[in-house]
């Protein structure tokens, strides 16, 4: 499983715009982690079996649905990822 996480940046981030971007990026399976108001910033996370290029295509297709300009990084979150996959202690 792969950890991203996402941060999307709208200009003039007016209401409409914002509620079509959490809906387009919760259909593409992110879900919102952080809604920084005042920077029109939205932080998202990814859980999944994707590859970077396929959650940076879904991202872009959700952004380009808001029809406003954008801007986008993606990271890859390996502690989470380490964490997530971190075997149970064996007991006897």
């Amino acid at each position: 499983m792969s950890t991203f996480i996402i941060r999307v940046k709208i200009d003039v981030a007016e209401l409409p715009g914002d509620h079509k971007l959490e809906r387009a990026m919760e259909n593409e399976n992110f879900m919102l982690v952080k809604d920084t108001a005042g920077l029109h910033e939205k932080v998202f996370a990814y859980y999944g079996n994707q590859g970077l290029l396929d959650v940076n295509n879904a991202v872009k297709r959700a952004a380009l649905a808001c029809g406003k300009r954008f801007c986008f990084t993606v990271i890859k979150d390996k502690f989470a990822e380490k964490q997530h996959h971190k075997a149970p202690a064996h007991r006897e």
